[in-house]
């Protein structure tokens, strides 16, 4: 680690910077998918927290975790959009369906009322379904 100031001037108590190592990003690029990186940057996709290991009061901060989501056939099928967190503008609603295995990113569908989204919500069971009977046959 590397000292980077003091935490209290004239304290002798030393600042440091953990750079990402893998234990820093396991939680960020395992369990949620995403990529760790030193600087913040909203091309790298949606933020979704920070890369840090340890327990508190001893936490280690090593960067931002990002994560990017793919739209995947089901979700498109409906007109969704796959997001970490609700798209804006718009009045978007959340679906049971979700794009990625760590179960991050939610299929999101513009819908204002009930009805609206249970009928997307019958629609997204059937593609599912639909889908997966596909990948069977050709197995």
């Amino acid at each position: 680690m590397e000292a980077v100031g003091e935490c209290a001037k004239g304290s002798g108590c030393k600042c440091y910077k953990k750079k990402a190592d893998d234990e820093c990003k396991y939680d960020c690029e395992v369990k949620k998918g995403g990529k760790c990186l030193e600087r913040w940057t909203s091309a790298a996709g949606e933020y979704v927290g920070q890369c840090k290991m340890g327990k508190w009061p001893n936490m280690c901060y090593c960067g931002y975790c990002f994560k990017r989501c793919s739209l995947d056939s089901i979700c498109k099928a409906v007109g969704g959009k796959c997001q970490v967190k609700k798209p804006r503008p718009g009045k978007w609603t959340q679906t049971t369906h979700f794009c990625d295995k760590q179960r991050q990113c939610k299929c999101w569908v513009q819908c204002q009322t009930k009805a609206c989204l249970e009928n997307i919500e019958s629609q997204l069971a059937g593609n599912g379904r639909e889908l997966v009977a596909q990948l069977a046959t050709k197995g």
